[in-house]
């Protein structure tokens, strides 16, 4: 029997570990990964220009990259362009989760899919799972690993 998981949480709750988990312990195990899927998006020619055209040049170096710094400055200061960056991504990444999902659906070795998306609810990025394994941790952990992981101070 084939199973298909969405894993999601919030930032610094223990997806990873919850993964990692699954795949020492679950033999055959296909992985989507949005945050890769993003990255590899992001790094695209095409997806920069698009990016380019829909943002502005400001977005992009003088060598044609997407300057993330500027990138980031934009979405996360203007909840608007943040919503625009949102409704160009998403789509892409549920397509290509699709399309990993249907491959693994034709492999005979794989039981377990797992799709971690860590705005899975927040995005409507059903992929028609099975089921979902939300990763939960107090906020103080969560603070505590995420000044940890990143190097944050406490404001």
């Amino acid at each position: 029997m084939k199973t298909c998981l969405g894993l999601t949480g919030g930032i610094a709750t223990g997806k990873s570990t919850a993964l990692r988990f699954l795949q020492e312990n679950v033999s055959g195990i296909e992985i989507f990964d949005a945050d890769e899927a993003v990255q590899v998006l992001l790094n695209s020619p095409r997806i920069i220009e698009e990016l380019g055209k829909l943002f502005g040049p400001n977005v992009l170096t003088v060598d044609e990259k997407l300057d993330r710094k500027e990138m980031r400055e934009l979405v996360f200061s203007k909840e608007h362009e943040r919503r625009k960056l949102e409704a160009f991504l998403h789509p892409k990444v549920r397509k290509q989760c699709l399309v990993k999902r249907q491959k693994w659906l034709t492999k005979d070795s794989s039981t377990l899919f797992v799709a971690d998306v860590p705005l899975l609810f927040e995005a409507e990025l059903d992929f028609v799972q099975d089921m979902n394994l939300v990763v939960a941790t107090s906020s103080s952990t969560q603070r505590s690993r995420l000044r940890r992981r990143s190097r944050f101070d406490y404001e």
